[in-house]
Parts: structure tokens; sequence; C-alpha cells
């Protein structure tokens, strides 16, 4: 699910309809059915990205899955959405009532294909094992980054079929990036961010990288994020491989496996990156990390990664805030010098003292690459 992951408010950001999954814990073979990882029934294939998918089912060839990839905020009985973001010089505070949901409507198509090919086809939601609303940010340079240290903390919610009604407070520090991410092209957002198992091929892949190339570069392209996400890993990695400083070799193929990819940036995240203790939570595929100054734990520059059957993957649903400023401005609102409050999209950032300094970029509110929420 894909969103300046604030928290995520981007990869998902918040985000999204698309699903990021990154490999976890290794489980032993399962004796009962479940979503496969290397079966996605959809057109598209399974990648880090705002695209939605579907799983097929590893026995019943009738048997469906749709992950969550967007959040819908709950409408009040005048039709606008339960939302509202407010921005003064002590800080900001966004609450709204959402609920995470599977783009059916971008997977119309794929679902009509799928009932004409498979008369008895069934779908239901990808099972999940925990899940938590997150505040998250894209940043410009595609990258689903997080907030660290005094970011607010998540809101576990495991199970995603119901509505939580979210609140989210953010120092004046924190407040003034989200205000410039809102004017300057940026995505900030929320994210439903959950874990689940699914089977895999088992397959194995040789790594040749040089350590130090590898954490100049993560060092390089992480500088101002201030944190990252694990589904951010994966697109580093994704970018390391275009540049060749990993080279992955896969025995017989071409082609590099989703589950592949995701184990092997799960070994990356902690061989170069340490977690942020605090606002890790306790799951670890939620945290957010920054490069160790001290650079890579590994050293070897070739060895061997090896996939197991059965994996926990994380993935991300979200929407982002950015367009929502001019489709729905009422639900915005900062102080003016006066002290008035002015409706819409914050113009103008506290920074260290009050008045409140325009924002002299040219005001870009939306990444196409992370869609608005759904009401």
């Amino acid at each position: 699910m894909s969103l300046n992951n604030f928290p995520a408010l981007y990869s998902c950001f918040v985000k999204l309809r698309t699903c990021f999954l990154i490999a976890a814990h290794v489980l032993t073979p399962a004796a009962f059915a479940m979503p496969s990882i290397d079966k996605p029934a959809a057109l598209t294939s399974l990648a880090t990205g705002f695209r939605s998918v579907i799983f097929a089912d590893t026995d019943d060839p009738n048997l469906f899955y749709l992950p969550y990839t967007r959040i819908q905020l709950t409408r009040l009985e005048n039709g606008s959405p339960a939302f509202s973001f407010a921005y003064t010089d002590r800080g900001a505070l966004l609450t709204g009532e959402m609920v995470a949901v599977a783009d059916t409507e971008a997977l119309a198509t794929q679902i009509a294909e799928l009932k004409r090919i498979r008369p008895l086809a069934r779908f239901k939601p990808l099972p999940i094992k925990s899940g938590t609303y997150v505040t998250a940010l894209r940043t410009e340079n595609k990258i689903d980054g997080g907030f660290v240290g005094d970011a607010p903390e998540g809101i576990a919610q495991d199970f995603p079929e119901f509505p939580i009604q979210a609140s989210f407070y953010f120092p004046r520090t924190l407040a003034d990036r989200i205000v410039l991410a809102l004017n300057g092209g940026a995505a900030f957002g929320i994210n439903y961010r959950y874990v689940f198992d699914a089977a895999t091929a088992p397959s194995a892949a040789r790594i040749k990288i040089d350590w130090n190339q590898a954490h100049s570069f993560l060092v390089r392209e992480t500088a101002g994020m201030g944190g990252i996400t694990l589904p951010g890993v994966v697109q580093l990695l994704q970018k390391m491989q275009s540049n060749r400083t990993v080279e992955i070799i896969v025995e017989g193929t071409a082609e590099v496996s989703d589950a592949l990819l995701f184990h092997l940036a799960r070994t990356m995240t902690q061989a170069c990156f340490a977690k942020d203790e605090m606002n890790a939570g306790e799951i670890a595929e939620f945290a957010t990390y920054t490069p160790r100054s001290s650079g890579c734990s590994l050293n070897e520059s070739e060895f061997i990664v090896q996939v197991p059957r059965v994996q926990t993957f994380v993935a991300q649903a979200g929407f982002q805030l950015g367009g929502m400023c001019t489709t729905s401005p009422q639900n915005f609102g900062f102080i003016l010098p006066s002290g008035a409050i002015q409706q819409g999209c914050p113009d103008r950032i506290y920074g260290t003292g009050t008045p409140p300094m325009p924002i002299v970029v040219a005001p870009q509110p939306t990444n196409p690459e992370v869609p608005a929420p759904l009401f």
C-alpha cells in the first residue's frame, strides 16, 4: 500500500493505494491455505508503489484476497469528511474518523475478468495479524520517510474493517514541516500499516555489494528526512539495484521476485540502520530508521540470501492531505497574526517566532503518486 512518509503519512502514506511489503520473520511452512505473494492475480506486479493488487490463494483456485490500500474518511451529516487540521504557533492537531479499505474501484477490471474466467470466484479481505495508524511523509524524491523523536504515537487497530477516531498532535517543529510539505509538493498523510503472513516460492540469490558505497548512498538519499520506513528501504534498494551498488543474481532466471527483494531489504535495514527507539513501538516493522553513523555492520562483499516458503510481510494503506486543502478547505485552519482563525490550507509557517512567515515556495499541494482519501 506506498506516503514524505512523515511517519508514513507518505508510504503508503497513509495513503494510499499502495501495498508496501517488507519481508519479516521466517515461519515454518503452513499446513493450511493462505495468500500467495508470488501469485498476484491482478495485472500489475506486486511492488513498492501505490498500486493495488489481488492475491490468489495457495490451494483454492476460486479464492482471492484484496489487501487494504486506501483510507476512507467517514462523512458527516452535511456531507463533508469527518476530518480537521488546525495549525497554531504551538503546533498542529489532526483529527478524523477513518477506516482502511481495499481499492475495489481501481481493481474493478481485474475483478470482473477473474469472475468471467472463474464464475465461482470469491473475494475476501486480506487476513492480517496486527495493524496501526501512523502519520507519514513522502519526500519530493519519492522516498517514504517518517518522523523520529517526538512524533505522535501510532494508534493500534488489529481489526481494520472497523472505523477508528484518530487524533495526532504535532509539536511546532514537526507542524512547520507538515505545512511546508502541504505547500511544497511532498506528500503528508496517514497510513494504516499492517502485517500479514503469506506464502512465497522458495528461492535463493547471490548478492554482490560494496557496503561502504551502500552506506554512503543511504546517508545521501535520506539526508533531511528525519527517518525512513521499511517500505522506504525497499525503494532505496531498488535504486541501488539500478545504479549497480547492489547486484542480485538469481540462478536460472533474470527476474528478482518481490519476496526476495523484501527479504534483502530487511537484511539491509538490520545491517545499516538504527531504529528510532522513541517512536518504535513493539513491532519492529512499524518503526522508523536512520542510517548508522558507524556504517553497515556487514562486510561480506558477496553472500547468499534464501527466501523461505512462508514469511510475514508488512503493507500499508493511506492517503495524503495536500489535495484536501482545495477540495475541503473548511476542514483546515490556522491562526493569523491578529489571532483570528483563517480557514483553508496554511500558506505561512511560524518557524522560530511570530508572526508567521509567508511560505516562499510555489504552492504544489498535491503529489499525483499519493491518492487522496475516499469519503
